[in-house]
C-alpha cells in the first residue's frame, strides 16, 4: 500500500485499524468452510464457496485477420473468457452451437476447479492447466463428417448450446446443476463474439430492437385482420405489449436470475392483443397467420384451425404452432433433478395444444 505523504509520519491508531480492515476485505474471497459436494460430472469433490460460471455463444468472432466463416463450413474460431479474479474456488460451462477455441487463459491464474464444454459440434479448450478435470459433450465433430468421440460420462448430460436466456438456458441449467452439485452462479453469452467477460454488461440484441420496434401491419390478410381491428376485438400490438409477455415468461423460469426469456416470434407488426372473444376468421394460415396476445380475464378466440399463435399473459403461456409452443412441457415445472433431457433444437415451452 503507498504511504500517504500529505498524512505525515504519523498515522492515528483508529486510521491504522480502519486501512488494515480494508486491506483485510481487499486481499481476496473469505477462507473456505471445508465443506465440499462431489460433481457426478467432474469426477472430483468441490467446496461448496465454488462459483459456477457459464459463457456462451452461438459461434465465435473473427479475430484480427481472420476471415468470417462461410455458411457451409464449421470452422473454429477463438473465444477469450474472462472472470472476476476474487471469485475463489471456479467451475467453467462453456456451450457453443459452432464449435470453437475457447481461451481460459485469463481464468486459468485464478482457482480453477474443472471445466465443461457443451455444443452441437465439438470445441477445444486452449490456456488451461494439464491437469485440469475438463469434460467435452457434443454431437458432432467440426468436419461434420462424424460423430463427436463420447469421452464424457452419462452425468454430464446433453450437448445443449445456449447463448441467451429462455428454454435452453433453462435445461442446461438445471443440467449443470446436476452435473456439477452446484447451480449456475454467472451467465455471460452472445450470438458472435471473439471475447465473454462476466463485469460486461449485457449486450444489445439488434434483432430484439427489430422485433419490438413499432411498426405497420404489412403482411397478407390485412383485410381479415382490419375488420377484427374495426369491430373493437384486437389492436396492434406494441414493443410494450411484447416486452409485457416476455417478463411474464421469464417470471416462470429459474434461470431467469441469469438472463431474461425474450421470444424470437413475438414481433410488432404481425402480433396483436385480444380486447375482447372473437371467432377466427379462415384462411389464417401460412404467411396469413398472426400471433395475438391474451390479456388476464380477456377470452381466448375461437379457432376452428389456423396456424395462428396465442401468447396468454396469465403464466406467460403459449399455444399453437410457433416454436414458443412446440412441446407442453410446462417451462416452469422441470424437474430439479437434472432429468429433464429436450432433444436438440426442441423447445419446451407452452400449454395444452400446439
Amino acid at each position: 500500500m503507498r504511504r500517504n505523504r500529505d498524512a505525515g509520519p504519523f498515522v492515528g491508531a483508529g486510521t491504522a485499524l480502519l486501512l488494515a480492515l480494508v486491506a483485510g476485505c481487499s486481499s481476496g474471497p473469505p477462507p473456505l468452510s471445508g465443506k465440499t459436494v462431489t460433481s457426478r460430472c467432474l469426477d472430483t469433490s468441490l467446496p461448496v464457496e465454488t462459483v459456477v460460471s457459464l459463457f456462451g455463444v452461438y459461434e465465435g468472432a473473427p479475430g484480427p485477420g481472420e476471415r468470417e466463416r462461410r455458411a457451409d463450413e464449421h470452422r473454429p474460431m477463438r473465444v477469450q473468457v474472462e472472470t472476476r479474479d476474487d471469485s475463489g474456488p471456479e467451475v467453467l460451462i462453456l456451450s457453443s452451437y459452432e464449435p470453437v477455441i475457447w481461451d481460459v487463459s485469463a481464468v486459468a491464474a485464478n482457482d480453477l476447479r474443472g471445466v465443461i464444454v457443451y455444443g452441437y459440434y465439438r470445441s477445444e479448450l486452449a490456456g488451461a492447466p494439464a491437469a485440469l478435470p475438463v469434460r467435452h459433450v457434443a454431437l458432432r465433430r467440426a468436419d461434420d463428417r462424424e460423430a463427436a468421440p463420447d469421452g464424457a460420462p452419462a452425468a454430464c448430460g446433453e450437448p445443449l448450446s445456449v447463448h441467451e436466456g429462455g428454454l435452453e438456458l433453462e435445461a442446461l441449467d438445471a443440467q449443470v446443476t446436476d452435473a456439477v452439485g452446484l447451480p449456475i452462479a454467472h451467465f455471460a453469452g452472445a450470438y458472435s463474439t471473439a471475447r465473454l467477460a462476466l463485469d460486461d454488461p449485457r449486450p444489445v440484441d439488434p434483432d430484439e430492437a427489430r422485433r419490438t420496434a413499432d411498426r405497420p401491419d404489412r403482411r397478407p390478410g390485412i383485410e381479415a385482420v382490419n375488420a377484427l381491428v374495426a369491430g373493437g376485438a384486437i389492436r396492434l400490438a406494441t414493443g410494450a405489449d411484447i416486452a409485457a409477455w416476455n417478463a411474464k415468461a421469464s417470471a416462470q423460469l429459474r434461470s431467469s436470475r441469469l438472463a431474461p426469456f425474450v421470444s424470437d416470434y413475438l414481433r410488432t407488426g404481425d402480433t396483436y392483443v385480444v380486447l375482447r372473444g372473437f371467432t377466427v376468421p379462415e384462411g389464417m394460415n401460412g404467411a396469413r397467420a398472426r400471433n395475438f396476445i391474451i390479456p388476464e380475464g380477456v377470452a381466448m378466440p375461437v379457432d376452428g384451425g389456423s396456424h395462428n399463435g396465442y401468447y396468454p399473459m396469465a403464466g406467460g403461456q403459449c399455444v399453437g404452432p410457433s416454436p414458443d409452443c412446440r412441446r407442453r412441457d410446462r417451462a416452469g415445472l422441470l424437474p430439479q433433478d437434472g432429468s429433464f433431457r429436450p432433444k436438440w433444437r426442441d423447445n419446451p415451452w407452452g400449454v395444452d395444444g400446439g
